[in-house]
């Protein structure tokens, strides 16, 4: 399975393929209140408007103010969702795409709960693969 990997400080976030409509350089965010704490901005994309998920901080690191990041991820709505429901996460660097294939193991699941919004860890050469529970996730931001 093809995957974006994400930079984030927590490990590489990995977001299938099919879920990403675009890379985006970090350039038109602006300020905004939600209710997570992890989602400061929103950005544009087309005719959409849409919170923009500090990856770090929603898998558990600590918050860092202003924090950089280079690219912004859209993804399609998540299943289930309405269909302008879409998602931004950040990548402190250019995102990559890797395969996933059945050599790679899961990490022990006390791994994935120590994680917050991960499904799954695996073992991404020498970083932490955290796959997102993408549905979680958005239950938690709409």
């Amino acid at each position: 399975m093809k995957v974006l990997s994400l930079d984030t400080r927590a490990g590489s976030l990995l977001i299938p393929v099919s879920m990403v409509a675009q890379v985006l350089a970090s350039s038109n965010q602006r300020l905004c209140e939600h209710r997570q704490p992890y989602i400061s901005y929103e950005i544009n994309w087309r005719e959409y408007s849409m919170p923009l998920v500090n990856s770090s901080e929603a898998l558990g690191a600590t918050a860092i103010l202003d924090e950089d990041y280079s690219r912004a991820v859209v993804l399609w709505p998540v299943h289930g969702f309405k269909q302008n429901d879409f998602l931004a996460f950040s990548s402190r660097e250019a995102p990559k795409i890797i395969v996933i294939d059945d050599t790679m193991v899961l990490l022990p699941s006390t791994m994935s709960k120590e994680i917050r919004y991960a499904a799954g860890v695996i073992q991404v050469g020498s970083r932490l693969g955290i796959i997102p529970d993408l549905k979680t996730l958005a239950q938690d931001v709409f």
